[in-house]
């Protein structure tokens, strides 16, 4: 941004080494800082889908206990009637 505007207000005034390098250093850190909060943000996602995943897990083998046990009942049911 400063060397676009010193272009604009002042095209003849030369540029300085150590400024560019100054920018290129904040704009290399604020690109590091995103970085760093999209893995952040990638990890907690991870973390909680796992969880997730775990506890659908759990209810699943739940449902599936449920289902067994009434067919096991439907069964007797059936062969009492027989």
């Amino acid at each position: 941004m400063r060397a676009s505007l010193r272009q604009i207000y002042a095209p003849d005034a030369s540029f300085e080494l150590n400024s560019i390098f100054t920018i290129m250093a904040f704009s290399f850190l604020g690109t590091s800082g995103i970085l760093l909060l999209a893995l952040q943000i990638a990890a907690v996602y991870a973390i909680v889908r796992l969880l997730t995943y775990r506890n659908d897990k759990k209810e699943a083998q739940k449902i599936n206990e449920r289902l067994k046990a009434f067919k096991r009942e439907l069964l007797k049911l059936y062969t009492n009637r027989s």
